[in-house]
């Protein structure tokens, strides 16, 4: 590619306002959808700015931000609050925009500001250069918000030099001959002028050498030996191996047998960075004089500004390096590391890439940095989170606001998905359905550029720092920049509604209320996190026990016993304790048997009978004689799996027979019995003791007379996530809320009125969406009566949910229909500790407590404030990167202490600090970091001590060198 170009004049917009005020910031976080996604769970921050003119008129901004652990210097916890500060101090801001030059001047300003609050909130010194990637979502956001203003696309705003850009060729790893496209080598003459192959993780230099060549001899046709040769390590050999094949690979160039033009990527790991210089000047020493060879070290993560440049010029520098504006700090700070590089070494080669899971906000800034860059060789710049989640449209509008004449579909009558489709630059010739292992697909004939800003790729990319392309299989593709002012992309809010893990607003936006009650606020949503969705079921009991001085051996998840020392370990395992005998729980789970039971005992029950599987017949006239509506569900069940309620007629009761007959239960006897009408109550009884009552009822929003629906729904889901026990189970818009939506007359895009109510779902399920309302204060003491008396009728049964369908909580039980549906014998805990709304009620300490006493356990008379706790994990936890994740864990958490590898298969550490984040840290323990395989820990009780901060120990227990050396990949460990 010419990089010679002229930058592109750019001149005072006329009749520009002279300040842009920024009327409401907002951030929001997503989860990126695993199938486009190589490595672990990955989030992203969309920032949205809306501003406004001195003539009313506004004007949004949108930025992505992609905060990925230690390549970008962010954490997510603190990366989140990081993002909320910044849009506390966006609101109300004002930008000039006199000149192009002077809005460019503001932001620049403005991220040096927020570069050095970044410094001043990092909890984490190993962060050399924290938040990042978050960073980066807010400059694109101001930089779009100005150049949407000015009404230019962005790359004019940032000085745009060229009209096209090159980008990246395919990625091959060796052995895998599924990805290898022959074609793809014979089109890819100009446009693809590399062939870009990934060694897996290799033993040695030779080995990786040998690799190379085995895969370059099967896949490289001899008449593309003139093609240039991209191999990407991913930091996968040490410096001696490193040397080695590079030794090999000049030998083998200079033969002939390799390409004459090679470029190397990034072969050792960051915290080897300064070795990339030394390699480089190995290469040169080792061609050959009068040699036409080019062999060229890339730096990746070892270069993100100009002191890197400085550091590795020192021994020489690099002239190959690839940009990623995330871990730069944004797209100024990318064009200026790239002058710089340039200034230093002028022939150096630049290179652009997106960290992995970007969206069309994340390749759209690339593609007009692309063309405003000092020079670019290749980039790699290609969207894959609208694969899975339409998070963005592209407009296609220009940036008069009207249709252009030559737009795409203007006058092709496509519709609105079509028009998309082109303006979003896919131009494809056929797809790929052939399954052949050659995996052969037939190419378009595309030119040599991508044009316009674009430099997206169509080609698959497995790197691990990259996406799993393969929803859609590699070919050749050219794509358009859309005539539209800023990054031409638009937030298509409505497919968020399930989706958003967080959002913060500024002005704040009103609290999501249910009859007048707002949602309870918990502290240790953050602490139960790293727990996984259902955490809180397997924790909070072991946190009462670690509270009142027990000590504890957990096996999984959901298993741990608990000693005093002095009495036989007691066996936990999520809710189920050896309070409650094994038949009591048998009985629970017969449903019938239950029924029947509870009938003898006079409480209230709906009228039913049991059937043999399969005599559907015989069922049916009962429910004829006892009159619709009918229930139908298994004889023995839980989670209420196969249940079908509120079924009306015949026909509907034949498809609940077909409903329940595949199910997971499905294959045994079954009941049928009389629907009763009313809410649903989750009633605890522990002993002869009522101890917490929620009301469960099915997703909805209330109405506020400004907000759609859809907003509506984020800002409920988004309470949802600081609730520990809901965090992960959102409102949905799915078919059943399409459903009753238009049963309402409403839509997403609907304001429903202050106070209306917005039913989601037919269904209470919390799992579902539905809300929890702690009732327990205001139930009627006729329920709470028959509450006790329903689980003293079941012998043995010590803890128990009752599920009890009633009209009205508040009324005696003899005025209302009324009726228990089932017993949980095993009822989960969290849901009544963590209600959405209404008071907490300390199911796991009153069940703990009750343990206690039962077996006389020696514990402390109150559960302790703060705790220092001993605990030794065993399993496969050394090797892997446990001792930093601890480290960085405990760091966010606010606990202290000190860790060290014991032997090859365990690991010791002593955490001290508040019991409630102290003991979540502990129960994290059995999952550890992403490579860790942990089987048991053991915890045990310390004098409680403080520690200042958390120290990485040596095996003899003294401070090792890894808490201070700054280096930040878990593969280290």
């Amino acid at each position: 590619m010419d990089n010679s170009q002229p930058a592109v004049t750019q001149e005072p917009v006329p009749g520009s306002s002279s300040a842009l005020r920024i009327s409401r910031a907002r951030g929001m976080s997503y989860r990126v959808p695993a199938e486009v996604t190589t490595r672990g769970a990955k989030y992203n921050f969309v920032v949205e700015l809306t501003a406004h003119r001195p003539d009313g008129s506004t004007v949004v901004g949108l930025g992505e931000g992609q905060p990925r652990g230690w390549r970008t210097g962010d954490a997510p916890q603190s990366s989140w609050n990081y993002l909320t500060e910044l849009t506390r101090r966006l609101e109300g801001l004002e930008l000039p925009l006199q000149d192009l030059a002077g809005s460019l001047q503001a932001v620049r300003d403005l991220t040096a500001d927020f570069s050095t609050l970044a410094e001043e909130l990092s909890l984490d010194p190993e962060h050399v250069r924290p938040f990042r990637g978050t960073l980066l979502g807010v400059e694109v956001a101001l930089l779009d918000l100005l150049s949407r203003a000015h009404g230019l696309p962005l790359a004019q705003l940032l000085g745009q030099r060229r009209e096209e850009v090159i980008g990246v060729p395919e990625t091959l790893r060796l052995g895998d001959s599924t990805r290898w496209r022959p074609e793809a080598g014979a089109e890819a003459d100009g446009r693809y002028r590399r062939i870009n192959l990934r060694p897996e993780a290799a033993d040695t230099g030779v080995m990786a050498f040998v690799g190379l060549m085995n895969t370059v001899e099967r896949r490289i046709a001899a008449d593309q030996r003139q093609h240039k040769l991209w191999i990407d390590f991913d930091r996968s050999l040490e410096p001696a191996e490193a040397e080695e094949f590079v030794r090999l690979v000049v030998a083998a160039a200079a033969e002939g047998t390799l390409p004459g033009t090679i470029l190397i990527e990034e072969p050792v790991r960051a915290s080897e960075g300064l070795h990339l210089a030394q390699l480089q000047r190995l290469v040169d020493a080792e061609i050959p004089e009068d040699s036409q060879l080019d062999v060229r070290i890339m730096g990746d993560e070892s270069v993100w500004d100009e002191a890197s440049l400085e550091r590795l010029d020192a021994d020489g520098g690099l002239r190959a390096i690839n940009i990623r504006p995330a871990q730069v700090g944004g797209l100024l700070a990318a064009v200026d590391l790239a002058e710089e590089a340039l200034r230093r070494h002028p022939d150096t080669e630049i290179f652009l890439s997106r960290m992995v899971g970007g969206s069309r906000l994340t390749a759209g800034s690339l593609r007009h940095l692309a063309l405003a860059l000092p020079r670019i060789d290749e980039a790699r710049v290609i969207a894959v989170v609208e694969n899975a989640l339409p998070l963005t449209d592209v407009e296609y509008l220009s940036v008069a606001g009207e249709r252009a004449a030559d737009e795409p579909g203007a006058a092709e009558g496509l519709d609105a998905a079509e028009e998309r489709s082109v303006a979003d630059g896919a131009l494809r010739e056929s797809e790929d359905t052939d399954d052949d292992d050659d995996g052969e697909q037939t190419p378009s004939s595309a030119p040599a550029a991508v044009s316009a800003a674009s430099a997206e790729s169509a080609e698959s990319d497995s790197d691990d720092d990259e996406d799993s392309e393969d929803l859609e299989e590699p070919g050749f593709r050219q794509f358009g920049h859309p005539d539209a002012a800023g990054l031409g992309v638009v937030l298509t809010l409505n497919s968020m509604v399930g989706e958003i893990e967080n959002m913060v607003s500024y002005p704040a936006q009103p609290v999501v209320q249910y009859e007048g009650l707002s949602p309870t606020i918990y502290d240790d949503v953050d602490n139960l996190h790293p727990l996984g969705p259902n955490g809180s079921k397997g924790h909070l009991l072991e946190r009462e026990a670690l509270a009142l001085g027990l000590n504890t051996i957990r096996y999984s998840k959901g298993a741990f016993t608990a000693t005093d020392g002095e009495h036989p370990p007691i066996p936990f395992k999520w809710s189920r304790n050896p309070l409650s005998s094994a038949v009591s729980l048998a009985l629970c789970t017969h449903k019938e048997g239950t029924r029947l039971q509870l009938q003898r005992s006079g409480v209230p029950v709906p009228q039913g009978r049991t059937f043999t599987n399969g005599d559907f017949t015989t069922a049916k006239a009962f429910a004829q004689r006892i009159g619709y509506p009918v229930v139908v569900k298994p004889a023995m069940g839980v989670r209420g799996i196969g249940v079908v309620a509120g079924i009306q007629d015949d026909e509907q009761l034949d498809a609940a027979f077909e409903l329940m007959s595949g199910s997971k239960l499905g294959n045994q006897d079954f009941i049928v019995e009389k629907h009763v009408s009313g809410r649903d109550y989750r009633i605890v009884v522990i002993g002869d003791r009522v101890v917490a009552a929620i009301l469960r009822e099915p997703a909805s929003v209330f109405g506020d007379g400004k907000r759609t629906v859809a907003e509506l729904m984020i800002d409920k889901n988004v309470a949802r996530r600081r609730n520990p026990h809901l965090w992960a189970r959102p409102a949905k818009y799915d078919a059943a809320a399409r459903y009753e939506l238009h049963r309402a007359g409403l839509t997403l895009e609907s304001v429903p009125e202050p106070g209306r109510r917005v039913q989601l779902a037919n269904t209470c399920s919390l799992s579902q969406g539905g809300d929890s309302v702690d009732v327990l204060d205001e139930m009627h003491p006729s329920i709470i009566e028959a509450c006790v008396k329903t689980v003293r009728s079941i012998p043995g049964l010590e803890y128990c949910g009752v599920d009890f369908l009633l009209e009205d909580h508040t009324r005696p039980l003899d005025e209302q229909d009324a009726g228990i549906c089932e017993l949980n014998a095993h009822a989960a805990i969290g849901n009544c500790e963590y209600p959405m709304y209404g008071t907490p009620r300390p199911v796991a300490r009153t069940l703990m407590r009750a343990v206690v006493d039962h077996y006389g356990l020696r514990t402390a008379d109150e559960p302790a404030a703060e705790i220092t706790v001993k605990v030794q994990v065993r399993g496969k936890v050394t090797g892997v990167g446990y001792r930093r994740w601890l480290r960085r864990r405990a760091l966010h958490t606010g606990v202290s202490g000190w860790v060290r590898n014991v032997d090859d298969k365990t690991m010791e550490t002593v955490l001290s600090g508040p019991t409630a984040a102290t003991t979540a840290l502990v129960a994290s323990l059995i999952l550890g970091p992403k490579r860790a395989l942990p089987t048991t820990y053991a915890a045990e009780h310390l004098p409680h001590q403080s520690f200042a901060g958390f120290e990485i120990r040596d095996a003899q227990g003294t401070a090792g060198t890894e808490a201070s050396t700054g280096a930040t990949e878990d593969e280290d460990d």
